[in-house]
């Protein structure tokens, strides 16, 4: 539908709606899933029931704090590589409104700090409850049970790649890699394989769909913010979706190993994963 009106350009005021709305295809795709094969624990395969509260509240902190990391860190490997200084973040959105039309209603300094301190927190958790019940309803909820018995790293490289793929359509519009083509598909397929296992993680050690809702609904709110420090953005120099970006998140799978090793899943199939 959305390519149908013209794109991002052609669809003006309906794009977001529009984008939104397809988000909710996993989600569609796992309850018919449910429905026909998992009568009688469908909230448990779903990954929406909690089997211990405690073990969610303890991976929460990860789930919302680990990309918010990862987004600043890929931005100063930005910086040091690009060997730029860091723009100011306040008049960078401050002509991010302007270029809508809109005028400032207020000193770009306050606009700022409004909305790192509320704007980035509210939408972090307006972000965790949409994505827990649209696209992590089914890639972390159905799928990743189903994928499991291939072990960790082979089931994470699976499902990163279907969500990757899955992207395709929007990215060719000119979605997060505007002018790259299917050169962005590619490149949003690696950042989906790599960022997975940190997802996938949840989803093993109980977090269920919820934590990876939480994860993904973070790395939606702060990669954007973040790029207000970078002076320009161009491929390759993207923060997190940039080669640093990747290379960074690539170094934090040595965590995520040496974690799984020192804390084996015993009798964890029904929440996600095995070695």
């Amino acid at each position: 539908m959305l390519y149908g009106l013209g794109g991002f350009n052609g669809a003006g005021i309906y794009a977001g709606g529009l984008v939104t709305l397809a988000m909710f295809g996993p989600a569609i795709g796992a309850l018919v899933c449910a429905y026909l094969y998992d009568r009688g624990h469908r909230a448990r395969t779903l990954g929406l029931r909690v089997e211990s509260w405690k073990r969610f509240f303890l991976w929460l902190p990860y789930a919302w704090m680990m990309p918010c990391i990862l987004a600043a860190l890929s931005v100063v490997l930005c910086l040091l590589v690009m060997g730029a200084a860091p723009a100011d973040p306040a008049q960078k959105l401050a002509d991010a409104v302007e270029a809508t039309g809109t005028p400032l209603p207020m000193p770009a300094d306050m606009l700022f700090w409004i909305q790192i301190g509320v704007g980035v927190p509210i939408g972090i958790l307006i972000n965790t409850l949409a994505l827990t019940f649209s696209e992590e309803l089914g890639w972390r909820g159905w799928l990743q049970p189903r994928l499991a018995h291939l072990g960790f790293w082979k089931m994470s490289a699976l499902i990163g790649l279907i969500w990757g793929l899955w992207h395709a359509p929007i990215i060719l519009m000119g979605f997060n890699y505007p002018g790259l083509g299917w050169g962005g598909v590619l490149a949003m397929c690696v950042f989906c394989m790599l960022i997975t296992p940190y997802l996938s993680l949840l989803r093993e050690r109980g977090a269920g769909a919820w934590g990876a809702g939480a994860f993904h609904g973070s790395i939606n709110a702060v990669a954007g913010a973040s790029l207000l420090w970078m002076p320009s953005v161009e491929w390759p120099h993207m923060g997190l979706l940039g080669l640093e970006g990747f290379a960074l998140v690539l170094a934090g799978w040595a965590g995520i190993w040496f974690y799984r090793r020192a804390r084996p899943v015993s009798g964890m199939a029904d929440q996600g994963c095995r070695r």
